[in-house]
């Protein structure tokens, strides 16, 4: 191939912004908290970087989203693999420079040495997928979303898990390595394969469920039923800072609803889509279909989730001494999460408008510190998953509390919310 065929704006942009992702997050990372970690510095620099770029180029900063590009024919194979050279170049000069200024780049996390290879490559196959999932699902038109969602997943995958994903970015991973070498600091070999080549086996897969969920919204469903569990609950089982496990749901719940909210209305919560039989929009056929398939990822992210982070058990919101608040504060915020659903707060936010119900989800848990879930599917999932795997059954009133109180919540918001003018609702 003749260099004059070689796209150079692109592995411009694929160089300069690998090299500014990993020294801009470098940076961030040396005012690291309880609130502010590496992972968050990583996500942000990635979400400020590929929104400026775009006005310029579009860039992926990914060797597995480039790779997925090359999948969906918009990318050159022989201008892909250029690019993604590009980005482990620059990536490994940007936490080259990071550690020479900063000290450790920080590949992966202290919690993270010593772990379970299995759990590690089980976290990474799950976020690589749905990451690569989600990018070429969003980045048909090349808009910012992509950039902004990718930020939103790997935020969540980092935080939920305690660092097991890594940073769902090969390029970070060699890069990471790279610096710490130089800095005379460990490194663990013995993990390089689960963070810098399940991501590529995974961005396959996460193509290859993109093709079979083009037209099919069940499938959709529960696909991001099955993530947003699977997020849910490593977060609520890890022990993690009530903010950052708070924050990591509803990242993710932001991530998935704009993925898939654009075609299969991204409910990923049963609630939500028995709520629309309260304001007469929703078929009951159509309903029951939904959710089952809802059901049925939500089972299946919670038995995934016990093998990452160890079991998790509800909350007995009915025997803990707060009953009557606990289930007030499900039944209000599970009102509120059905508005973020029905109503249209414009264009700029989306529609639904995934950062509200984020917001919502966040919300919930930032008051809920306990074991408990706002996610009809979620809560559905611990309950089988406690009683296949452990042989515990959950207590059957505080089950049926859990899976009841949401959906009588969404149904009575969405009955209410029916009555407004049309220009204030997004049917769901």
């Amino acid at each position: 191939m003749a260099m004059s065929d070689v796209d150079k704006k692109g592995l411009a942009a694929e160089f300069v912004g690998s090299f500014a992702l990993l020294f801009g997050a470098g940076l961030l990372s040396m005012f690291q908290s309880d609130y502010f970690s590496y992972g968050l510095a990583i996500s942000l620099t990635y979400a400020v970087l590929t929104t400026a770029i775009y006005q310029f180029r579009v860039a992926q900063l990914n060797p597995i989203l480039t790779l997925t590009e090359i999948f969906a024919g918009r990318v050159k194979a022989s201008n892909g693999a250029f690019n993604i050279g590009a980005q482990f170049l620059g990536a490994c000069l940007g936490a080259t420079l990071s550690a020479l200024i900063c000290g450790e780049s920080g590949f992966i996390p202290a919690g993270v040495e010593g772990a379970i290879s299995n759990k590690i490559l089980l976290a990474q196959g799950v976020f690589c997928t749905i990451l690569a999932f989600s990018h070429i699902e969003l980045s048909a038109e090349g808009g910012r979303l992509p950039g902004i969602t990718v930020a939103l997943v790997t935020y969540a995958a980092y935080t939920a898990t305690a660092g097991l994903s890594g940073y769902l970015n090969p390029a970070i991973a060699v890069g990471s390595n790279v610096g710490n070498a130089l800095q005379g600091n460990t490194i663990y070999a013995s993990q390089f394969f689960s963070f810098v080549i399940i991501p590529f086996l995974a961005a396959a897969a996460g193509w290859g469920l993109y093709k079979l969920a083009v037209d099919n919204l069940l499938l959709s469903e529960l696909i991001g039923s099955l993530v947003f569990t699977y997020c849910a609950c490593c977060a609520l089982a890890g022990g993690i800072q009530t903010f950052n496990s708070a924050l990591s749901i509803g990242c993710i719940a932001a991530a998935l609803v704009y993925t898939i909210g654009w075609k299969s209305g991204g409910a990923i919560n049963p609630a939500v889509s028995i709520g629309t039989l309260g304001g007469g929009n929703g078929r009951p056929g159509d309903v029951l279909m939904y959710s089952l398939f809802q059901f049925g990822g939500g089972a299946l992210g919670a038995f995934l989730a016990r093998h990452t982070m160890g079991p998790i058990g509800l909350l007995n919101i009915l025997r803990n001494g707060d009953n009557l608040y606990d289930l007030v504060l499900l039944f209000v915020f599970s009102m509120l999460l059905m508005a973020a659903y029905v109503l249209t707060f414009g264009d700029v936010l989306g529609r639904p408008a995934g950062v509200m119900v984020g917001l919502v989800y966040w919300g919930f848990h930032m008051f809920f510190t306990k074991a408990m879930t706002l996610n009809v599917q979620t809560a559905f999932g611990i309950i089988v998953s406690q009683w296949l795997l452990s042989g515990e059954g959950e207590d059957w009133g505080n089950s049926l509390a859990c899976l009841g109180v949401p959906c009588l919540g969404s149904l009575l918001s969405c009955a209410l919310l029916s009555l407004l003018p049309s220009k204030y609702q997004r049917i769901p």
